[in-house]
């Protein structure tokens, strides 16, 4: 009896602490305002979360957004509102608690993985604080990665408990959540993987059965790419966008961004909302830099391969960030959002690392009590760090800021130009747009805003030079379409308008207001005008 209580105790403490380290670190987000980078698209302008009808949820469920398939991740939103209404506090109050969720099962999952309380509570602990983790619970429309991660942490539980000798009926819970997961964003695809990886590592035996029982989960996995696949066929119009221009280029740029990914887990210093970076050849420096650094990484892992712990958790790592590593081409060449998963792997290893360490030297060595006291230092650095970084996502003013400093990029001078556009500082706002057509000439966003722009000042000459060069860029475009058709309208090149909000078909939802604007033509005043 004893003994259970006290291990309940332990229990106890383990999961408050890492709760009260995540409060410290996270509370103040509920001080965050929305942004204008995906939350007013997904919160504020969306119609579909602002009821919970069925009609709503089954538009979830059978449309696309924004590039991604995840109706599960909106309908956290239509909850939010109907709470909430649009006061951003609630919003990331849900973002926090997902995060503490994620947090508490990580040091579960962990724990059933490696019998290792202490070293699970570490590697939580790095979780629930780390700066790399901010970007994921500070931006509301990361939610989407939130949520998978916690179908994705309660399908891996339930596979473990099947695995250990445990009812099937676990075994179809972890199809189910797993199925959840990827409802929320397809990133957790590889979960299958991992399970091969478990098993191979982990069971003394593995046999055809058990490798049988993966097989509804890859299947999962190949629907789901597949539909991954399709939303972005169709946000994108097709358009297969190489990193630096070429498929030569986008390997390059993915060899750096790999050895960046570690590099943010140990040096956490120059953070950014968006990375922006590209190289051609195989041969310049940082290239040659990251693959020799691959290199000692793989052979390290040849080295220490009969460790199935080392081999599990640096696969963890390797596995979860593989959908983000522009194997299908994303917009953002990398992202601290893409770690939130992979991260875990790295944490875990570096937890048992100290627990490795700390069983040979105890505290009260000198060496130990230096390490001890190091490790005290780091994470009080971590935690720090990870409170500055989030009072940076107060608003678009304070991210896109600091996101220049961090990383100049057409993104980051566009985002701060529509800020000060909004703010009615349109000097402010057309230095920034410029200043970004100056680092890509080719940039969509910021001619199709510098056009914008233009027609405030109802200047259709430049006007109209922006939106044909953004629609160059970007033919399939159609709110463009609709801003063009209305530049004509007011230009009173009443042939032009017709003609481009023609281009509009009926099965797009800019339709209606197409043919609204339509309706302003009379069929007499469609004359050419220059």
């Amino acid at each position: 009896m004893i003994s259970i209580r006290s291990r309940q105790k332990t229990q106890a403490i383990y999961l408050s602490s890492l709760i009260i380290l995540g409060l410290a670190t996270y509370m103040q987000v509920l001080n965050l305002d929305f942004t204008h980078w995906d939350d007013d698209l997904y919160v504020l302008q969306n119609p579909f979360i602002r009821s919970l009808s069925i009609r709503n949820i089954a538009a979830f469920f059978s449309n696309t957004f924004l590039g991604n398939y995840a109706p599960l991740h909106l309908c956290t939103y239509a909850l939010d509102f109907q709470i909430w209404g649009l006061d951003p506090k609630g919003y990331h109050l849900t973002n926090l608690v997902f995060h503490l969720f994620n947090t508490v099962g990580t040091f579960y999952l962990v724990s059933i993985i490696t019998r290792n309380k202490n070293a699970a509570w570490l590697t939580a602990m790095l979780f629930a604080i780390h700066p790399v983790n901010v970007e994921t619970v500070a931006w509301i429309s990361q939610r989407k990665t939130l949520i998978a991660q916690a179908f994705f942490i309660l399908s891996f539980i339930q596979y473990l408990r099947f695995a250990t000798g445990h009812s099937s009926r676990n075994y179809y819970w972890s199809l189910f959540f797993f199925f959840c997961s990827l409802l929320s964003k397809v990133s957790t695809i590889t979960l299958p993987l991992l399970l091969v990886l478990y098993d191979v590592c982990f069971q003394k035996k593995q046999s055809k059965a058990s490798f049988a029982d993966i097989i509804p989960f890859f299947s999962l996995s190949f629907i789901f790419g597949l539909i991954s696949l399709y939303a972005q066929f169709i946000a994108y119009g097709g358009e297969l966008r190489f990193h630096g221009g070429s498929l030569l280029s986008n390997l390059c740029t993915m060899i750096v961004a790999l050895r960046k990914y570690v590099s943010l887990i140990f040096f956490p210093f120059n953070l950014s909302a968006y990375y922006y970076f590209s190289y051609q050849s195989l041969f310049a420096p940082p290239v040659i830099f990251s693959i020799a650094w691959i290199l000692i990484i793989l052979v390290l892992l040849l080295i220490f391969r009969k460790d199935k712990t080392i081999l599990f958790w640096a696969g963890w790592f390797f596995i979860t960030l593989l959908p983000n590593m522009q194997i299908v081409p994303l917009d953002a060449v990398m992202g601290d959002r893409y770690m939130y998963l992979p991260a875990v792997g790295i944490f875990c290893l570096m937890a048992m690392a100290l627990q490795k360490f700390f069983g040979k030297y105890n505290f009260t060595t000198v060496i130990g009590k230096t390490v001890l006291a190091s490790v005290f230092a780091v994470c009080g650095m971590l935690l720090f760090l990870s409170y500055n970084r989030v009072g940076i996502w107060k608003n678009d003013l304070t991210l896109w800021s600091e996101t220049i400093k961090s990383s100049p990029s057409p993104v980051a001078y566009n985002n701060l130009a529509v800020y000060w556009g909004r703010e009615g500082g349109f000097n402010r706002s057309q230095e920034f747009f410029e200043k970004a057509l100056k680092i890509a000439p080719d940039n969509y966003q910021a001619n199709k805003n510098l056009g914008s722009l233009s027609m405030l000042k109802k200047d259709f000459y430049n006007a109209e030079i922006y939106y044909k060069k953004a629609l160059s860029l970007k033919p399939y475009m159609e709110p463009l379409k609709l801003e063009m058709g209305s530049m004509y309208i007011e230009k009173k090149n009443l042939t032009k308008a017709r003609e481009i909000l023609e281009e509009i078909p009926a099965a797009s939802p800019n339709y209606p207001e197409a043919r609204k604007r339509l309706s302003q033509i009379r069929p007499e005043e469609s004359t050419h005008y220059p």
